[in-house]
């Protein structure tokens, strides 16, 4: 059902800070889909993780990044 969804239509009209965290290896959506959704977000911050989890855990050697991604998006937002 999800992949029926298309908003695609709407992102520019995103007015919110925006960031778009992509792993590189991603198995669920490629990363080409990342960078064309933050492109589509006027202003949105695209960072890219060195990983191939959909989702990451403590576990992976990018959680730490992931969390000082996101806490340097919230400080300066």
């Amino acid at each position: 059902m999800f992949d029926d969804i298309d908003i695609s239509h709407l992102l520019g009209s995103v007015s919110v800070p925006t960031l778009v965290i992509h792993c590189v290896g991603d198995s669920v959506a490629p990363l080409s889909e990342g960078k064309l959704l933050a492109s589509r977000i006027p202003g949105a911050n695209f960072v890219t993780l060195n990983s191939r989890s959909h989702m990451l855990f403590e576990n992976d050697p990018e959680f730490p990044r992931l969390v000082r991604s996101v806490r340097g998006f919230l400080k300066t937002e």
